[in-house]
């Protein structure tokens, strides 16, 4: 029950997400590996193996800073991350909501502040691999 209480929380509120640095990095990169290449591939382009049998391409997310006037959206795209706002390509729920995903089977305490982090961490690498050309 207590697992419940906490992923409910953590759909009140995302924290704010600062600028990264090299160990974040390092970490958010392990986790999109594992959760994000399937769809948006080993570079992030969109282009991963199970991007053919979706109904709408997956985001090219090295393209998100030059989406938004050169800057990166990093509170959006923790929300949509967490499953607290729908990004384009996202409103048939094709992408998994990764806030609940993230949770340790198996424990029963209240884990928004570890799924936050990893989240943050998803974030941090995103932003570190973008292209503004």
């Amino acid at each position: 029950m207590k697992i419940m209480i906490g992923a409910t929380a953590l759909f009140l509120c995302c924290p704010a997400v600062p600028a990264a640095d090299a160990t974040d990095v390092a970490e958010g990169r392990y986790l999109f590996r594992i959760y994000c290449t399937a769809c948006h591939g080993g570079a992030a382009g969109g282009d991963g193996p199970a991007a053919a049998e979706l109904k709408s391409s997956p985001t090219d997310l090295t393209l998100l800073s030059r989406n938004n006037d050169g800057e990166f959206p990093r509170e959006q795209v923790a929300r949509t991350i967490a499953g607290l706002a729908r990004s384009p390509g996202h409103e048939a729920s094709e992408m998994p909501l990764w806030g609940l995903s993230l949770i340790e089977t198996g424990s029963d305490t209240d884990q928004r502040a570890v799924v936050d982090d990893k989240i943050r961490r998803l974030v941090r690498y995103l932003e570190s691999i973008q292209n503004l050309k």
